[in-house]
């Protein structure tokens, strides 16, 4: 795992890389819960790469409460995850 990453110019350490994980975790949990996943190995990871996208978004914004993240970064995912579906249509 790496020290740190970059997004934005925004550096997020290992602190924040910490927080990150664990939103992204609960969050993935959630999920779950909810009955969201993918049939296929390729749909998990899109799923899951989408919603760590949202979270990395969210913290890029300087946002560091790891419940917050999981929220923010939860409405941001069903947000695109809704859009993308309408595209389809």
């Amino acid at each position: 795992m790496p020290q740190q990453i970059e997004r934005n110019h925004r550096v997020f350490g290992p602190r924040e890389l910490k927080r990150l994980a664990l939103a992204f975790d609960r969050a993935w949990r959630q999920l779950r819960f909810e009955g969201i996943e993918g049939e296929t190995f390729e749909e998990i990871e899109l799923i899951r790469t989408k919603l760590a996208q949202s979270i990395i978004a969210c913290a890029t914004v300087r946002e560091d409460d790891v419940e917050r993240l999981k929220e923010d970064g939860l409405m941001g995912f069903r947000w695109v995850k809704e859009f993308s579906s309408e595209e389809r249509h």
